[in-house]
Order: C-alpha cells, then sequence, then structure tokens
C-alpha cells in the first residue's frame, strides 16, 4: 500500500484506527496516551488554595501560606471570646478537584454556666451541656423540699450580650404545717413553716430540756416534716437541808417538785431565826436548787419586850395548843392576852400536836402587767387568784421570748405574785441562708436576736474566704437583717489534664463547674461519663477522673485500578474521618463509574487496533513473548 492510499476496509469519514492492519506511525498511540492522562494522579488537579475562612474561628498553619498539596490537613483554633463546639470536627482536607472538604464553623459564642438556684436544679438533659448559643434556653426542676406552683417549668435563656434571663421563680418552698405539740412546753416558729424553717422549742415553768432547743421543716423522702421534737423533763430539788432544834414538813420526801415549798419549825421553847419557808427553784433551767439557806432555831429569851413594857413569858406547858403562850392572869388583862395572842398566832411557827402548820390564807389580785407580754384572754380580766395558781404569759406580736428567762408567775402563799422578770424583747428572726457560707456554731445555738445583734458566718466546703474578715448580718432597727457581703469565694481547680487522644472544653475552673471531654477525631468515649466536675476532695477540690479515649477501627479505603506497563490510578485520599462528612460516601459514587468508563474505553481501544509487533499490528496477540506489547487493563477485584 502505497503513502496516501486508502488502506483496506477504510471507509470516508473514519480513523483509520479502525483499520483491521496498521502501518507504524499510526495516531492510536496518541489517542491511547491521552485516555490514560485522564487517569493520572491527583497532583496533575492542581493543589488547594487558602483554607475556608471561619467567623469564630482561624487556621493553626502560617498565615503566608496560600497552597496546600491534595491530602493536606488544616487544623482551626477558636477566636478570641470563642469556644470550640461540642461534636464539631475542626479540620479541613485539600481534596482532588483542588477543593477543600466542607466543615461547619467549629466554634461559636456561647453563655457561660446557667445561673444556680437556691430553689431549682437545671434537668438532667442541659446539665450535660456545656455549649450555650445565644437564643438556647434551659429549663430547671424543683429542688427536693420545693413544689411547682405553675403547669410550666422555669427556663432561662441565653441572651445577646451573652447573658442569662433571669428565672421566674415557679418553685416554692413545702410546708411541714403547725409544728407538733409539746407534752410541757411549747414550739415557738421562729419563721414560718416551710422548708427549712426552724421553731424554737421552751419547757414550761419547772421543766428541763432533753433534747435540741429548736426543730426543724426537712425532708422525709419527697416530703417534709419537722424534726423530732425532744422532751420536757420535771425539774427537782433534793432534800432540804435539816436544822437542829427543828424540822421541816417535808421529811421523809427524797425528790421535790420545781416550786414547792417546804416549811420549818422550831421545837417547844425555841424561836425560829430566818425565813420559815424556802421554795424548789432553777438557775439554768435544767437543775433544782432551794431559794435560801435553811433558818435557824434557837432558844426563846426570858423576856419578850411588849410596847414599852416588859412581861415574863414561862416555858409553855407539855400541852401546848400550838401558840406557846403563858396565860397568867396575873401578868396580862384579858384584853392584852386576846391582843398578843392573835398577833403571835400569825407569826408562830411552832408545832402543834398534829405537826402542822399555821400558814397564812389569802387571794392574789389581778396578774401584773409587764412589757412586750400579756396573759392569756381567759386571765386579762380576772381580779382575784387562789394561792398556787400559776399564769403563763406570752409575747405579743412584734416580740420573742427571751432565752432562759421564765414567763409563768405564781401567786405564793403570802397573797403576793413571784416576781416574774421581763421576759419578752423585739428579735430578728432566723438570719439569712447564704449559698457560700453558713451561721457560726456560737450563733447558730441561738433562738434570740436583738436589735443590733450581729452574727457572723464561716465559709462552705469548696470556698474560701477572700478577705480577713469574716462575712456577718446584723439585726436592724424594722427587724430585718443587714445584706451578707460575699467574702467567700469558690475553690479553683486550676486547669484540667487533657485525655490521651482528647480535649476537655470549659471555660470555669472554680468548684461545682462542669467540663465536656471530647476524643479527638477518630477516637471515642469508651470509660467514663463525658465530662468531668470540679468537685470536694479531702480538704480541697479537685476534677473527678478523666474518661478514656480509644481508637475507632479504621474506615475501609476506596477501590484502586492499576495497569500494566503504564501508571495507573492511586488511591484516592481518604476524606477526613468526620461524623458529618459526606465525602466519604459521594467521592466513590463519582469516581467509581469515571474509572469503569475509561477502562472499557481503553480495552476496546486496543481490541480495535490490535498490539504492535515487530512493526506490524496484529488484532489478536497469541504469543505472550512478542516484544513491545501495548497496555492491557485486568479487572480488579475489589474488597477491603
Amino acid at each position: 500500500m502505497k503513502p496516501g492510499e486508502p488502506g483496506q476496509g477504510k471507509h470516508p469519514g473514519t480513523s483509520r484506527c479502525w483499520a483491521p492492519t496498521m502501518r507504524q506511525g499510526s495516531g492510536c498511540p496518541t489517542l491511547l496516551l491521552a485516555l490514560l492522562g485522564l487517569l493520572g494522579t491527583p497532583a496533575a488537579h492542581g493543589d488547594c488554595g487558602p483554607p475556608p475562612h471561619m467567623a469564630h474561628s482561624k487556621p493553626s498553619v502560617a498565615e503566608q501560606l496560600s497552597s496546600f498539596p491534595v491530602g493536606s490537613r488544616v487544623t482551626y483554633t477558636c477566636l478570641k471570646g470563642a469556644i470550640k463546639i461540642p461534636g464539631r470536627a475542626d479540620m479541613v482536607q485539600c481534596l482532588p478537584g483542588s477543593r477543600w472538604s466542607q466543615l461547619p464553623e467549629p466554634c461559636g459564642l456561647s453563655c457561660s454556666t446557667p445561673t444556680r438556684l437556691h430553689f431549682a436544679a437545671l434537668s438532667e438533659v442541659d446539665e450535660r451541656i456545656n455549649f450555650f448559643p445565644i437564643g438556647f434556653t434551659v429549663s430547671y426542676i424543683c429542688h427536693p423540699g420545693y413544689e411547682n406552683i405553675s403547669e410550666s417549668s422555669p427556663t432561662s435563656t441565653c441572651l445577646e450580650n451573652l447573658t442569662w434571663s433571669e428565672v421566674a421563680e415557679l418553685c416554692r418552698r413545702k410546708s411541714c404545717g403547725q409544728p407538733p405539740v409539746l407534752p410541757r412546753g411549747r414550739t415557738l416558729a421562729l419563721t414560718d413553716f416551710l422548708f427549712g424553717a426552724r421553731a424554737s422549742v421552751v419547757c414550761d415553768e419547772g421543766y428541763k430540756l432533753n433534747g435540741r432547743n429548736l426543730i426543724q421543716c426537712w425532708l422525709k423522702g419527697d416530703d417534709v416534716e419537722w424534726s423530732k421534737l425532744p422532751t420536757c423533763e420535771l425539774i427537782t430539788c433534793s432534800s432540804p437541808p435539816p436544822i437542829s432544834n427543828g424540822k421541816h414538813d417535808g421529811e421523809g420526801v427524797e425528790k421535790f417538785a420545781y416550786n414547792s415549798t417546804v416549811t420549818y419549825g422550831c421545837d417547844s421553847g425555841f424561836q425560829l431565826i430566818g425565813k420559815a419557808s424556802i421554795q424548789c427553784t432553777s438557775t439554768d433551767k435544767t437543775n433544782g436548787v432551794w431559794s435560801g439557806a435553811a433558818p435557824k432555831c434557837k432558844e426563846k429569851s426570858t423576856f419578850v419586850k411588849l410596847g414599852a413594857k416588859e412581861v415574863e413569858k414561862s416555858t409553855p406547858p407539855q400541852n401546848f395548843q400550838g401558840n406557846g403562850i403563858q396565860t397568867d392572869k396575873k401578868d396580862f388583862t384579858k384584853e392584852m392576852k386576846i391582843s398578843l395572842y392573835k398577833e403571835l398566832l400569825q407569826s408562830s411557827n411552832s408545832f402543834s400536836h398534829s405537826a402542822s402548820f399555821s400558814r397564812p390564807r389569802g387571794n392574789c389580785g389581778p396578774l401584773p402587767q409587764l412589757p412586750g407580754a400579756e396573759p392569756p384572754e381567759d386571765f386579762k380580766d380576772q381580779q382575784s387568784f387562789s394561792i398556787g395558781s400559776k399564769v403563763t404569759y406570752r409575747c405579743v406580736q412584734g416580740f420573742a421570748k427571751l432565752p432562759s428567762k421564765s414567763d409563768t408567775t405564781q401567786c405564793l402563799e403570802n397573797a403576793r405574785w413571784s416576781v416574774l422578770p421581763e421576759f419578752c424583747d423585739r428579735s430578728c428572726f432566723s438570719p439569712p441562708r447564704v449559698s457560700f457560707a453558713k451561721v457560726s456554731a456560737e450563733d447558730e445555738i441561738k433562738n434570740f436576736y436583738a436589735v443590733n445583734v450581729t452574727v457572723s458566718y464561716v465559709c462552705n466546703p469548696g470556698y474560701t474566704n477572700s478577705t480577713d474578715e469574716l462575712p456577718t448580718s446584723t439585726c436592724r432597727e424594722d427587724l430585718t437583717w443587714s445584706e451578707v457581703p460575699e467574702l467567700c469565694e469558690r475553690e479553683s481547680c486550676g486547669p484540667p489534664e487533657n485525655p490521651e487522644h482528647g480535649t476537655v472544653v470549659t471555660t470555669d475552673y472554680l468548684f461545682g463547674s462542669k467540663a465536656d471531654v471530647i476524643c479527638d477525631d477518630g477516637y471515642v468515649l469508651t470509660l467514663g461519663l463525658p465530662f468531668i466536675r470540679c468537685l470536694l476532695h479531702d480538704d480541697g477540690v479537685a476534677w473527678t477522673p478523666l474518661p478514656t479515649c480509644q481508637r475507632m477501627q479504621d474506615v475501609s479505603p476506596l477501590p484502586s485500578t492499576s495497569t500494566a506497563g503504564a501508571t495507573a490510578v492511586t488511591d484516592a485520599p481518604k476524606p477526613l474521618e468526620e461524623k458529618t462528612s459526606e465525602y466519604r460516601y459521594i467521592l466513590p459514587l463519582i469516581i467509581i463509574p469515571c474509572i469503569i468508563g475509561i477502562v472499557v474505553i481503553v480495552i476496546w481501544t486496543i481490541k480495535k487496533c490490535g498490539v504492535r509487533q515487530k512493526g506490524t499490528y496484529k488484532p489478536n496477540p497469541t504469543n505472550a513473548g512478542d516484544e513491545e506489547q501495548g497496555p492491557s487493563c485486568q479487572e480488579r477485584k475489589t474488597g477491603p
């Protein structure tokens, strides 16, 4: 065949490649190389430019870099004021085609930990969150001892200025109701009957307290109730002391009840020196003591002075009638005898034959007026009270009972009311409760706080005093407490350590704070909670133990295509291993069909053009040893 002549099988308008035989110098190799060029390496597509711009983060690489080869990975860091969004990837990768993998903004603006409330706690769902973007709303659940007064939960929203909206106080304290009745005593509510309230306990006059001097409305299961009441026990005195030449009317009795009275009398021929009666009292509301020393019996003198005259007095006969008076008509007129008899009878302390005593009889008048106190309504207008009557006063509104002061008066045998010192005064309620400190032990046991009294506080565990002074509060004239200065600050656990292959995310290192733990890409949490807390530890505070991050099983690589005698397409670079990346699934769907199509074209071309051998082309080479065989494509086994 001459140059320029059409070959066999040549049809007008068709390429010479499709001829059964072809001469050396044909254009088929050029077409084949062009097709193989489509399977070139990724570098043929060019590098990536600068990483994508983010609003709240920046690439960690140097800013002057403007070109990145395929497969490069760049990590972003948060700008000042922004924090890492949990669960978001922070890395991009240069993919084939000179483009970066998609990456949602990894950082954002967030409010700090939601407001801590005394009446409610964060819901369990919101408690585990540590990123709160603007507009995010958290909900609260009422604390034990509180009940919700509405059908909705308290909520708070992160505002534009990165502060939390005020939480509506929808939780109120549960009520324990009226304090229980205390036998031989009573309870005085210091504040109210709601959860956390305290009521002081006092015993009636003559009884001592066995147990704490207050009760408290506290938790019992899911409800509230008053703590256990103390008991009131009778105050007693031991036997009164004996006297020479006389005795008292309580002989043979070992214990005497509070307020009981014994009266002494002298034997015949002796007269009493001192008070005839002593009473069982108490100075500390606990132990009984006698009101004074016992009297003495002194032998009677032979003369008694009666007016300006001395009258001889002889020893009474054995059959005396109890008055010890000798009625001698020689010394006394009848009128004088009767007058003297009446006078001495009223003050006589001698024993009669029946060993009974002569006691004054009568009634007490109206009750005395006491400042800040009043008697029960039934006794206010009563004009006469029998001997031994007892009346207990109560403090008027705005006043409270002074500790260790008696509030009961008694009609004595001399028809007079017992002296009752002032026992009511103006008092504040219990000192305010604060989250960072508690009332000192010395002030905690008090149940009366007069105007201008100051109580001190000590910092709660987990808090430390930031000054040299203690927090204090003072009872003011309006019977309210002054504000307690917040001198106690939360202790710091310091920056937490990062777990291996993970990061701890937090903006607060102080007592009570929470920090989330996020594993690096390709790692997952396997041991422990997804967060740590700054809690009490020994005498200070410390972070709870870190969880563990373990490596995930590697993702299967994409299938690759090889060629014999020529450069083949290599495995495409794997995209970022992130949960939200769609490239892991999209790229194979695009690349694999393209590869298959190109391979089919190459095989079809080889079959049509034949294989070059010693200057000629044969459509189907049969000798495996022939020189300069053209490329061939074999099906690649796909698999992991």
